[in-house]
């Protein structure tokens, strides 16, 4: 009589070899929860030396299907799986050589250890551990069908790529206890083009747009509605932003990262612009260290453009031999006027200075986004 629950050997030392493949049909990957499900096929074949027959005895029958739950089943588990992971019943196909071929449809979930680092280009690895809860690899052992994964019935996902699959077979022993391992492990790419429209690129136009408002002339009004735009889109994005991003990686998402140094940015150019329509309007003496970074720049024709233009630093700013000769010909009065209008000037050589700074900053920041 058969018995299911028992091992179908012919005796106690040998062992039970079970191949198996894992047929993935579709995925999905829950960025928030960080949950990875598949819902796959998984075939099994091995040898019940209790189910062979002369098919010349039983009319020539070669092969029966019998129900799962009627025969004994290798015991297979999903070892990290959200679920109770328990092979559902179905219909096998039993040959009289003692051949057994089972496939079930399967559903599982697990836990993935998400990276949002480069998000919207992140990508996520996630795989399934699974063993015998009960046989040791000397009763019961397991090996592959091929590579141990086949996609050729696997239909692409909207959201993620699926780039790389791999099957491993590990062997652990010990004094007390020896099992065969089996992994499956699934990497995943997200498809940005949709994150890439609504944020990366809004990300770039905004960089422009804190680049332009210290480009601008600061007495322009302008340039004091552009500050003021730019800053408040910058908060609209960071808002939309918190809600798209997931949080629960093991890091800061650098765009997000990227937004808040922007965001930073923008006030300052926006702090700038109110700062220096001021320094334009003081009327008073600057102070000697002022008048004397604005002289020294006055010497370099490179530098010049800094400050000011030609006609308006000779208007301004005193002339060239005015500037040369300063320390032994301008007389005390003419250095206090061109003191008073070294303001100008300076406010200039300062908004240049932001420009570049800002510039290089997000020079940096732009490098952090690029995925390694």
């Amino acid at each position: 009589m058969y018995e299911e629950d028992v091992r179908p050997v012919e005796n106690k030392d040998q062992i039970v070899n079970v191949f198996l493949q894992l047929i993935p049909k579709f995925m999905e990957f829950g960025s928030r929860s960080s949950t990875f499900t598949l819902h796959y096929w998984l075939k099994m074949k091995w040898t019940d030396n209790h189910l062979k027959w002369n098919p010349g005895e039983f009319q020539d029958v070669k092969r029966l299907h019998v129900l799962s739950n009627e025969l004994w089943m290798p015991d297979f588990m999903i070892i990290n799986t959200l679920d109770h992971f328990k092979l559902p019943s179905t219909t096998c196909v039993v040959q009289n050589t003692g051949n057994i071929t089972c496939v079930w449809a399967i559903k599982t979930s697990v836990s993935c250890a998400s990276d949002y680092t480069y998000w919207p280009y992140d990508k996520q690895t996630c795989k399934f551990i699974s063993a015998s809860s009960t046989y040791q690899n000397h009763e019961v052992d397991f090996y592959f069908i091929d590579s141990g994964i086949s996609m050729d019935d696997y239909a692409l996902n909207h959201e993620w790529l699926m780039t790389r699959q791999e099957a491993e077979r590990l062997v652990f022993t010990s004094s007390i206890y020896n099992y065969t391992e089996v992994t499956f492990e699934f990497d995943l790419k997200r498809h940005s083009r949709m994150a890439h429209s609504v944020f990366v690129t809004p990300a770039a136009i905004l960089m422009l747009f804190t680049m332009t408002v210290l480009w601008l002339d600061s007495k322009s009004i302008e340039r004091i509605i552009l500050a003021g735009v730019n800053f408040v889109c910058h908060l609209f994005c960071i808002y939309d932003l918190h809600w798209m991003v997931p949080l629960n990686g093991l890091s800061i998402p650098h765009i997000l990262v990227f937004y808040r140094d922007s965001l930073v940015l923008a006030a300052f150019a926006l702090i700038m612009t109110i700062v220096f329509r001021k320094l334009q309007m003081i009327n008073t003496a600057a102070p000697n260290w002022i008048f004397f970074i604005v002289s020294i720049l006055k010497d370099y024709r490179l530098a010049r453009f800094l400050v000011t233009s030609d006609q308006e630093l000779k208007d301004s700013c005193g002339s060239e031999t005015e500037i040369e000769d300063s320390v032994e010909s301008i007389q005390t009065v003419t250095v206090e006027t061109n003191k008073e209008k070294t303001w100008s000037c300076f406010s200039t050589f300062m908004e240049w200075m932001s420009l570049f700074s800002i510039f290089i900053t997000y020079l940096i920041l732009l490098a952090t986004l690029i995925p390694k």
